[in-house]
């Protein structure tokens, strides 16, 4: 019979499961955050997108989402799936029953189990059609699974996470993280901005506005170039 570790060790192992799952949920958010800037920002950002490159912004968006579900499903697997135990948020509330008050046990594994509800269809879809390809929900054309994860259905689950997350710091005494107040380093808008550039450009070319060796320099055309010579 396995001996339960003493609260200085569980104090430990929280702390170091906490420090990882910091880092993760900051990836999530910046993440999600560039995603909602490129396809969830307005009708008119996702029709500059497809005029541009729609085919390739198509790959990016389904490669980004489902990364992103995927992170989402993985941080709330069970702390122990066969002889494996995975660094999750359900092993961070296993361990807060040792190291926390049964008050605030109970908060988080409450909490915890919001994350499980408001991420349902996530998990589904992960284990049926994007981690796996289940026969049976794809024969029968699943639409739980082939309908891809809505906006604010992401947002909840990430929400109650970032709940759950700041919950046990101010439990344990932690600086409280302000994760979706954190900016990425704003990839995403500058691409907006350079492909709504770049569109103008070709306006003031077409309309006789601008000289077009002025506007786009031989030294800066590569052979794949689009523009009308």
């Amino acid at each position: 019979m396995s001996k339960k570790p003493s609260k200085e060790s569980s104090e430990a192992l929280a702390r170091e499961t906490h420090q990882f799952l910091k880092i993760q949920l900051v990836t999530l958010c910046s993440r999600w955050h560039e995603y909602k800037t490129l396809f969830g920002y307005s009708k008119e950002r996702v029709e500059l997108l497809n005029e541009c490159a729609g085919g390739f912004f198509h790959t990016v968006q389904h490669a980004i989402l489902q990364q992103i579900e995927l992170s989402i499903v993985r941080l709330i697997d069970p702390a122990n799936q066969s002889r494996n135990e995975n660094m999750t948020f359900s092993r961070l509330v296993d361990l807060a029953e040792t190291v926390l008050q049964e008050a605030q046990y109970l908060h988080l594994k409450h909490k915890l189990e919001v994350a499980h509800q408001c991420s349902s269809r996530l998990k589904i879809r992960r284990n049926k059609a994007v981690a796996h390809l289940d026969v049976q929900a794809i024969q029968s054309e699943d639409e739980i699974v082939f309908e891809w994860p809505r906006i604010e259905e992401v947002d909840s689950s990430i929400e109650v996470l970032v709940d759950l997350a700041n919950d046990y710091e101010q439990m344990s005494g932690l600086p409280i993280m302000s994760y979706e107040l954190l900016e990425p380093l704003a990839g995403s808008k500058a691409i907006i901005d350079h492909l709504e550039n770049s569109l103008r450009l070709k306006e003031l070319v077409s309309d006789g506005t601008l000289n077009l060796e002025l506007a786009y320099p031989k030294r800066f055309c590569s052979k794949y170039s689009q523009t009308t010579r």
